[in-house]
């Protein structure tokens, strides 16, 4: 018989888990109840991070955005990334002022920049962007910028490289 992590074919009974309740040390026999208390308490904390799916997420996900910096005194930063067919969609995200004008140039293999690039503005409402063209950035905040993969031509996928610029 198995159990979840150890076999039953074990070496010794020191070994093997003690599963009648008693927790033991290798040296000393058995656990004080106050470590077992505090081992418990511990597992109860981490529960909700695990439950919640707080493990590493890959950068360019929606939940998990690329975030767009510029350097003190410029005015765009160019930053790259891949579409895939397990991931079309690529995300960045950028923090600027309302009134800010914004253009964003997508250099890849066929990428879906038209009729607009979509935008999710700080309040979280969506928006689309042209290709090269001004955009007058109506709120202050975090900005969400989506790439897409064209999924309707031929060889959608690759690498690719987005330049921001925020006058």
């Amino acid at each position: 018989m198995q159990h979840s992590c150890f076999s039953s074919r074990s070496g010794s009974a020191r070994d093997r888990p003690n599963l009648r309740g008693r927790a033991r040390h290798p040296r000393s026999g058995l656990i004080g109840a106050g470590i077992v208390r505090a081992l418990l308490a511990a597992a109860a904390a981490l529960a909700p991070i695990v439950a919640s799916g707080a493990h590493a997420c890959t950068p360019g996900d929606e939940a998990c955005p690329v975030v767009l910096r510029m350097a003190k005194g410029a005015a765009s930063i160019t930053a790259h990334g891949a579409v895939s067919g397990k991931r079309p969609n690529f995300f960045f995200k950028f923090n600027a002022r309302s009134g800010q004008k914004m253009t964003v140039k997508a250099v890849g293999k066929n990428l879906k920049t038209g009729p607009g690039i979509p935008i999710t503005l700080p309040n979280g409402t969506s928006d689309a962007v042209d290709e090269n063209a001004p955009y007058t950035l109506p709120q202050t905040g975090d900005y969400l910028l989506e790439i897409h993969a064209n999924t309707m031509s031929n060889g959608p996928f690759g690498p690719f490289t987005v330049t921001l610029t925020i006058e």
